[in-house]
Parts: C-alpha cells; structure tokens; sequence
C-alpha cells in the first residue's frame, strides 16, 4: 500500500473536497483524483462516493481511514525515533490560540533547550476547532483552547467525549492594549466606555472584553476600522498610533516593553479560561514536561505583572 496515497485520502475525508485536499497538500488536482483511484483499486473497494456536495466516505472506506489514521501516527513516531546516529530526538507539537504569553512560553522553552538536544518543535496558533481536530488525531500531541468561564461545562462535555484529558493553565480577564501615547495609559482600568473617541483593531489575538461587541447606540461611527491577520502588525499598529487599542489576553510586562505597549485591565470583563488539552491515551514525554514548566512560569510572570 502506497502511504502516501493513505496521507491523500484521509486529507481528502477530512476536508470533504478534492479541490480543498489538494489546495492544502500543494497537489494538482488531477494527480489527487488519480492517486486515490489507484488507492482504491489496490484494495478493490471504493473509499469515497463522488457527490454534487462533495467526497462522501463509504463503509468500507471509513474501516480503511480509521486503520490507517494509527498506521500513520506509528510511522511518524517511528520516523521521529531517532537521528543519523541513533540518538533519541526531542519532539513537541503544541496548536494553541494567539497569545503573547503562549509564545513567550514557547520561545523560553526552546531557549532552555541544551544546545546539544536533537529537538522537533511545532507551536500552531489555530482556531478552538482546528485544534480538537489536531489533537484528536494526534497531528498535535498538545493542545490549549480558549473558552469563556461560563459555556465550561458545555466544552468540557465535549472534550469528554473526544476522548481528551483538560487541566486549567490560567483565568484571565482581557486586557486593553495601546500605544504608550494612548490616552488609556492615564487609567487603572478601561470600562466599555472609556475607548470613545478611539479605535479597536481587530487580530487574531482579539477577546471581547465583554458580552455586547457592538458599537455604543447613539455614538459617532469609528474613525477607523482596521482588521489584520498576524498579531506583529497589530502591536505596530498599536505602538505608532494613539487613536488605537486592541482587546486580548494578558500579555508579559517585558513583552508589552519590548513592543512599546502599556495594558490596562478590562473593568466588569468576560473571564476566559485556558485549558490544555491531549488525547487520553498519550502519556506525557519529559520534553512535554519541559513545555508545561515554561508555559508554568509564564503565567506566573503574568500574575507577578
């Protein structure tokens, strides 16, 4: 059985569309149809049903997905195992939403790493459902979701019947971003009216800071609206324009230096919790440990703030 043909197809199952599989696996479309035919007619079943809605995937093609799901999972650890010289070599994945204090854990654990260390390290900022379906089957061995304090139960539930392990890595409140021209920097804390006048930049970094995100009524429209797709663009923004602000999680003190920022804590604000997830079934490495203990004294960084 060709493995790769495997890859194809379950990217194929996952995404429901030929055109999305091979947009994301770089392939031409017609050598993806072509793969999954020889794939199929190798075994002599058919794995998919070709629909006006898109790739269904038959009986027999979900025994043969769910087969080679863990056939695939066992050769990437075996693929990982060892080096040119047979040494063991380190190995972290981490999907996780975008927060200044998650980086800043990653980055201090790859720094602690001993330089002579075999390491293979992935950190993937993703949305909540990007990284269920990461962990889940095991793309990621670890995950962190963000959800608001009041839907737990309805996450945990779900998480319960993914099959997943979840402990808390920190409740927080948003905090308001700005530049240090920013006329928020003269307040100790930002209700939902003090912004007036200024304007919020939506990144992915972005948490409401309360349950109604829509403009005040009655109120002048926003003298700007600025969207951006990467969190380094936003706290430029932020640094060079005082007009500006921008609601997120709580960030490192040097972090917030470092990018010439000032956060002041969201009055009467949403709390959200992080949580760290992983499969039930996967047992925790040492160079797992040695992220949990970076992203430990992360947080801890944040309540010495």
């Amino acid at each position: 059985m060709n493995l790769q043909y495997l890859r194809y197809a379950l990217e194929i199952s996952r995404t429901g569309s030929i055109s999305k599989a091979a947009e994301n696996l770089s392939v031409a479309q017609p050598n993806l149809s072509r793969a999954v035919k020889e794939l199929e007619a190798s075994l002599g079943i058919s794995i998919f049903e070709r629909t006006r809605t898109g790739m269904t995937v038959t009986p027999e093609g979900k025994k043969l997905l769910s087969a080679g799901d863990r056939i695939l999972r066992q050769v990437g650890e075996l693929e990982t195992m060892f080096d040119g010289e047979s040494r063991m070599r380190e190995s972290l994945s981490v999907s996780a939403p975008p927060a200044a204090y998650l980086s800043h854990a990653f980055s201090a654990f790859c720094a602690a790493m001993p330089g002579e260390s075999l390491l293979e390290a992935r950190f993937s900022e993703q949305e909540l459902g990007d990284t269920l379906e990461a962990v889940t089957r095991g793309t990621a061995k670890l995950g962190i979701i963000r959800i608001p304090l009041h839907f737990e139960k309805y996450y945990t539930d779900k998480l319960t019947e993914g099959e997943l392990v979840w402990e808390t890595v920190m409740d927080f409140s948003p905090v308001y971003l700005a530049g240090l021209g920013s006329t928020l920097a003269g307040r100790e804390a930002i209700s939902r009216g003090d912004p007036e006048g200024l304007s919020p930049v939506i990144s992915p970094e972005t948490v409401p800071a309360d349950d109604n995100n829509t403009h005040p009524s009655g109120q002048s429209p926003l003298p700007k609206e600025i969207t951006v797709t990467d969190c380094a663009t936003a706290y430029a923004l932020l640094a060079d324009d005082p007009s500006l602000y921008l609601t997120a999680p709580p960030m490192p003190t040097q972090r917030a230096a470092q990018y010439g920022l000032i956060q002041r804590p969201a009055a009467k604000a949403i709390l959200y919790r992080d949580l760290l997830i992983r499969r039930k079934d996967y047992r925790l490495t040492p160079t797992d440990e040695a992220f949990l203990r970076a992203l430990k004294g992360a947080v801890r960084s944040l309540r010495e703030n």
